[in-house]
């Protein structure tokens, strides 16, 4: 691990100034260095900066959810970076919901959930004209195991119907799955680049000496 001196070393090179007139910026220690004009830069190595990365992408989660990337980004997250077990919950909620419904009425089938139960085609009409269907318990039944069965994404079917600051809910508070952080590190730095996330000024990656970059900050 490159210590403070190697850091400002390699920084002050770069910039083709005395390494005196670099500082540790305020609070921070390790990664963040001013120069006497006031200009901050992370520096680190490549470890170092997938970490910075990380640790960016995860306090972006924290405060905007997986709703603040881009749809093709968080369609591949859904996909691929988070594990929910979700198939008892889903089916209990269908067939509450069924149970919900069975006594709305609808004008055609009497109700709700025998008109919903013929639009899925889970009885027919011609079945259903002629009172050949097993009643509404069976209905309840069918039709919950049918909504839940169209489920193929936990993730997205959460975000849909509760919302997408619910999500972390189920993955943290609830615990029914998780969110592979480093699959998604791993990923948006293969769409983006590190510098997309720690060069805050300007998106510019600088390779320094020694294996060590630096990302401007302001």
């Amino acid at each position: 691990m490159p210590n403070a001196e190697e850091r400002i070393n390699a920084l002050a090179n770069y910039l083709e100034v005395d390494p005196s007139t670099i500082k540790v910026a305020g609070d921070y220690t390790d990664n963040i260095y001013e120069t006497e004009d006031g200009e901050e830069y992370w520096v680190g190595n490549e470890d170092e900066a997938r970490e910075a990365t990380k640790e960016d992408i995860e306090n972006f989660i924290d405060d905007l959810g997986i709703e603040g990337f881009t749809p093709d980004f968080r369609d591949w997250i859904y996909e691929n970076a988070i594990d929910l077990d979700l198939e008892e919950y889903v089916l209990e909620d269908y067939l509450s919901y069924a149970k919900d419904i069975e006594d709305e009425p609808d004008d055609e089938y009497g109700t709700r959930l025998a008109a919903e139960c013929v639009e899925a085609g889970l009885i027919s009409e011609e079945d259903f004209e002629n009172g050949e269907y097993t009643g509404d318990e069976d209905l309840e039944e069918l039709l919950g195991q049918h909504l839940a069965g169209q489920v193929d994404n936990y993730a997205e079917w959460v975000v849909n119907n509760f919302g997408s600051d619910y999500l972390k809910d189920f993955l943290d508070k609830y615990g029914y799955g998780s969110i592979d952080y480093d699959a998604i590190t791993d990923e948006a730095i293969s769409w983006d680049g590190i510098a997309h996330f720690l060069a805050r000024y300007d998106g510019e990656e600088i390779e320094l000496e020694d294996g060590l970059y630096a990302y401007r900050q302001n």
